[in-house]
């Protein structure tokens, strides 16, 4: 997971007063477009105001949340750019040609938004998923300065913690050492029961000498944490630039499996909660006669919930339609095949309209799941397969989703082979590593093709 840059943030603050400007135009005369007379001054107060919380300071504080600091900064950035903006348009006569109305609801709007966004960041990084854990091998000079980096208050206040520093070199025994560092990163991994488990360990050049990269990275492959290597600068250019990244400073080369920057996951957060309430909204009807014929059909509850491992292997239950007979609900897992005699005959419908998922939007709401990722599979079938197959738990460094690419490319419902699981985990991979927003929209229309086309159930 990676820190929020300033160059992010004040792209974020750019697009929210270019925003304000067009919902204010909507608010006022009804239409989305601004009218030729609304271009000007929307790009000189978006221009000057960028400008304006630049030099403010407002960017350097590091904290993500709303300090004082930040609060005086941003309204007086606001106050500079409304007076450049008036006095561009006194000089060029052009400020009768715009309603101040209009202007007043842009100002009021981009200000409140931006401090919001700033309030949304502060509660993301205040929970697990916009915290990070990280764990340091290495006892160079750069894994020493990294552990000055992240052990500073400008990491604390990105979300960030260094559980721990393994120095190999001063072991006599640097592969026990480093043995001793699995099993510290095991015990704080994913499925203990730490409030933030290891979600990236940091490897400098002197642990490469002592354990060969890819056999490190087995030995931690059944625990969700991203290997990170922290390279010297002249090894830099041997590598593709954009796979080069920054925390708090320090240059990093990402194993390659997880593409999570703090600022994609604020995108995903704004996807999630918006989405889910719309689709909630429109799906409650649907929901509520499923609901009243899932109870004529047959006896038992209407919602079945199951505990699945979710972000950072973290148990949460999910919710489902039931779609089997209820027996009381001390069955010991089995998973569903065809024509299982267990699925009740609406439920068999359910299933294979994937309509039995709806109730996860619940799970999207409480922050649990995502509308789009790997699927949540059954704690069950976690314990069996993530020691069978390579880099199966990284699929938990996201959020599960109701639908993700593996099932829109046919890997749906039963796996019952090793073979079809692996590639399920090579799909929810692809996806980990090249996550947009774009892709994700993509998906959901995939779902609802390949819904209506197969009888397999997600």
């Amino acid at each position: 997971m990676r820190t929020i840059s300033t160059p992010y943030y004040k792209t974020l603050d750019l697009f929210a007063i270019i925003f304000a400007a067009v919902l204010a135009y909507w608010l006022r005369f009804g239409e989305f477009r601004l009218a030729t007379d609304y271009i000007l001054p929307t790009t000189i107060y978006a221009l000057s105001a960028s400008y304006s919380l630049a030099i403010s300071g407002f960017y350097g504080d590091t904290n993500s949340g709303l300090s004082s600091r930040k609060l005086t900064a941003v309204i007086s950035a606001i106050a500079i750019a409304v007076l450049i903006t008036t006095t561009m348009m006194y000089l060029t006569k052009t400020g009768q040609s715009f309603s101040r109305i209009w202007f007043i609801g842009t100002v009021a709007i981009s200000l409140s938004a931006i401090l919001s966004s700033r309030l949304i960041l502060a509660r993301m990084f205040s929970t697990s998923l916009g915290r990070q854990a990280i764990v340091i091998i290495g006892g160079n000079q750069t894994a020493i300065k990294a552990e000055e980096k992240l052990s500073s208050q400008a990491a604390a206040n990105q979300g960030i913690t260094l559980l721990r520093r393994f120095d190999v070199l001063k072991e006599s025994d640097p592969k026990d050492a480093i043995r001793k560092s699995v099993d510290f990163i095991r015990e704080h991994s994913s499925h203990s029961k730490r409030s933030i488990p290891v979600s990236e360990v940091w490897l400098t050049a002197d642990v490469f000498s002592n354990q060969p990269i890819a056999e490190f990275e087995l030995l931690i492959s059944d625990v969700s944490a991203t290997v990170v290597y922290i390279p010297e600068m002249p090894l830099l250019a041997g590598f593709d630039i954009r796979k080069v990244d920054s925390v708090m400073g320090v240059p990093t080369l990402n194993s390659g499996h997880r593409k999570s920057r703090k600022v994609n996951i604020f995108f995903k957060y704004l996807e999630d909660k918006v989405g889910a309430t719309i689709l909630l909204l429109a799906a409650l009807p649907v929901m509520t006669i499923i609901a009243i014929l899932i109870k004529l059909d047959s006896k038992g509850p209407t919602l079945f919930t199951q505990p699945r491992h979710g972000f950072a292997g973290k148990k949460f239950n999910v919710f489902k339609f039931r779609t089997m007979y209820f027996s009381g609900g001390n069955e010991v897992f089995r998973q569903a095949v065809t024509d299982d005699a267990r699925i009740t005959k609406f439920g068999k419908w359910l299933r294979r309209t994937s309509l039995d998922e709806l109730p996860q939007l619940i799970n999207v709401l409480n922050g649990t799941m995502s509308l789009v990722g790997p699927r949540p599979h059954p704690v069950e079938l976690n314990h069996d397969f993530r020691h069978k197959i390579d880099q199966y738990m990284a699929r938990h460094s996201v959020k599960p989703g109701i639908t993700g690419l593996a099932q829109v490319n046919g890997y749906r419902g039963e796996t019952s082979t090793q073979e079809m699981m692996e590639n399920r985990i090579k799909c929810d991979l692809d996806y980990v590593q090249n996550w947009s927003v774009l892709l994700d929209i993509k998906i959901l229309f995939a779902t609802i093709k390949h819904i209506l086309v197969t009888d397999k159930a997600v």
